[in-house]
């Protein structure tokens, strides 16, 4: 039998110590920048990017729906998810276009940079 006292040691060393786990695949509150782009092409030659057939202008919803991007949406019409990374009481997901604040109901011209970003909400 193990004695309580090695037991307790252990686990007083553990506690105490604490333990810290390093991933550069989970993007948690404290890391930093992540960057997602999405490169789309109309073109039958390049078959090593996704290809949309569809109108001009897409809103930015249809836009995530086609791309298969998955994300999942509050009450409000905000992003609660963005590729399985989760909007929290301090940080959300906005979405840029030319550099200009929008939401999922905005269209979005073929010429038109998007930039997504997860940002403290007090910015």
């Amino acid at each position: 039998m193990i004695p309580k006292k090695i037991i307790l040691l252990t686990l007083a060393t553990i506690f105490l110590a604490g333990c810290s786990v390093v991933s550069n695949d989970n993007p948690g509150l404290f890391s930093g920048t992540r960057d997602y782009k999405m490169e789309i092409v109309k073109s039958e030659v390049n078959i090593n990017t996704i290809e949309f057939v569809a109108e001009k202008n897409l809103s930015v919803k249809n836009l995530l729906n086609q791309s298969g991007v998955e994300y999942k949406m509050r009450g409000d019409g905000k992003l609660r998810e963005l590729d399985g990374v989760i909007a929290t009481a301090s940080r959300e997901w906005n979405i840029y276009i030319d550099d200009t604040q929008a939401d999922l109901n905005t269209i979005v011209c073929n010429k038109c940079q998007l930039k997504w970003q997860y940002e403290n909400l007090n910015n």
